[in-house]
């Protein structure tokens, strides 16, 4: 996988002790057609296959977005029960991140202060119930609005509006 950190230590008169801490993956970071390993420093994580477990790690796409994933990981840990529910992640325009729920629903995070959007978010749907009804898109981007986009219908055209 990556070693994050390795200790030797001399035992006289003549043993050794070696000791090392393996970087663990938090992300697979798609870009194009490959896919990474991402630890929570953004970086790649070598490995020759992918480990056991890995498909319940989250997915990343966007250029720049395993150097932003320690950003997302704070992000998310103010939230856990939003983290649970989260699927993917994708870093846009390299400033801000749209978030996929495991139900489908996109939310579209503000370049700043994307912690108070997702707390304003959080709260809303404990009192209306937004993540569980017809919206497919909550949008966040602005601090003092709220936009939501209904689920498409077979058949439908993709809803239009701020982008």
């Amino acid at each position: 996988m990556g070693v994050a950190n390795a200790a030797v230590e001399r035992r006289l008169p003549d043993t050794l002790y070696v000791t090392l801490k393996e970087r663990r993956a938090v992300a697979i970071w798609q870009n194009g057609n490959e896919f990474t390993l991402i630890d929570t420093n953004g970086r790649t994580v070598r490995a020759s296959r992918m480990p056991p477990g890995a498909e319940s790690l989250l997915l990343l796409g966007g250029p720049g977005a395993p150097e932003h994933v320690g950003d997302l990981l704070l992000l998310l840990a103010n939230e856990p029960a939003m983290a649970k529910q989260l699927r993917a992640a994708v870093w846009v325009g390299q400033r801000r991140w749209n978030l996929f729920l495991n139900n489908d629903v996109e939310i579209w995070l503000p370049e700043e202060d994307a912690v108070a959007a997702l707390q304003k978010l959080v709260k809303l749907d404990g009192d209306y119930k937004l993540l569980t009804r017809e919206f497919g898109i909550v949008d966040l981007r602005l601090p003092d609005k709220l936009y939501l986009r209904k689920r498409s219908q077979a058949g439908d055209s993709p809803p239009s509006g701020p982008a």
